[in-house]
């Protein structure tokens, strides 16, 4: 049992150390690894087509044995040049390509594995009746204990992520702990601290909007940080999400101002399991 409710998410997450991993089977971590080294063939590849596509060029140019006596050496070095000066170019944004490829391969692979490995609860009341430490998924839509500090598209925000790069990807986390409502209305408390946030980006952002700007500082992103674009995956109230987390017991102190008992249960993370939380395709709802 924690001692008091956790705090929520709020951490700069490095793609190449997604904490999801822990979720993954040994299969799903070889097949994240194979894509990475199949992305980084397929660079090398084309590194060659570029060496040989230079070659064309200057052997075509070239075709006069005067000119091979004149310029031979030098353009025999021409392919090899064009190469190496193309893979410097590219080498960091491909980098950051397979990161994000890996990145993105791995969060499929933990929503299955995880989904696999819960047990889904769909009466939010025998929550409860599950032992701590059982892994369960929860379907509901989203009721937030508090919201930043600016509205995100006109509206309040329970949390959002933005990626950002510093040399490498990384993504904004930023959730406060909140209430899942299920359809007759019962709640399950859901502590977001540690968790992964899943989810296509559904608001866009303006760097000339005042608003947005303000947004982005609240965040205290690294001064070496930048946003990779203005795209947010942005949580409100009454949006529908699935949560896969560990089933625990937490003391939540301000259950006393309403005379309850401080002994709450709550889907939280563990240190070998983050809570995951993707969006679901179902209607928003007023909670």
């Amino acid at each position: 049992m924690h001692s008091v409710l956790p705090g929520p998410l709020h951490r700069l997450t490095r793609l190449a150390d997604d904490p999801a991993s822990m979720w993954l089977q040994p299969l799903d971590r070889l097949i994240v690894t194979v894509k990475g080294w199949a992305a980084w063939l397929a660079y090398f590849g084309f590194l060659m087509g570029v060496r040989k596509a230079v070659w064309f060029v200057v052997a075509g140019y070239l075709d006069s044995p005067a000119l091979m006596d004149m310029f031979g050496g030098v353009a025999s070095r021409l392919p090899s040049l064009a190469g190496a000066a193309t893979g410097a170019a590219l080498f960091i944004p491909m980098r950051r390509a397979v990161i994000r490829l890996r990145a993105n391969t791995m969060a499929k692979l933990a929503r299955q594995a995880a989904t696999d490995a819960a047990a889904p609860v769909d009466d939010f009341k025998a929550l409860a009746d599950e032992p701590d430490g059982r892994l369960v998924s929860l379907v509901g839509w989203v009721r937030g204990h508090g919201y930043l500090y600016q509205p995100v598209g006109g509206e309040r925000a329970v949390g959002l992520t933005l990626h950002c790069q510093d040399g490498v990807p990384f993504v904004m986390e930023t959730m406060h702990n909140f209430d899942l409502l299920d359809e007759e209305g019962n709640q399950a408390l859901v502590v977001t601290a540690d968790g992964r946030l899943y989810g296509d980006t559904n608001v866009r952002l303006s760097r000339a909007s005042q608003d947005d700007r303000q947004l982005v500082t609240s965040l205290d992103l690294p001064a070496a940080a930048v946003l990779s674009d203005w795209n947010a995956f942005v949580v409100r109230d009454g949006d529908p999400v699935m949560v896969v987390g560990t089933k625990t017991t937490v003391q939540d102190l301000t259950q006393l101002q309403h005379d309850r008992s401080i002994a709450r249960t709550a889907v939280a993370s563990t240190k070998t399991r983050p809570l995951l939380l993707f969006p679901i395709d179902a209607e928003r709802r007023q909670v």
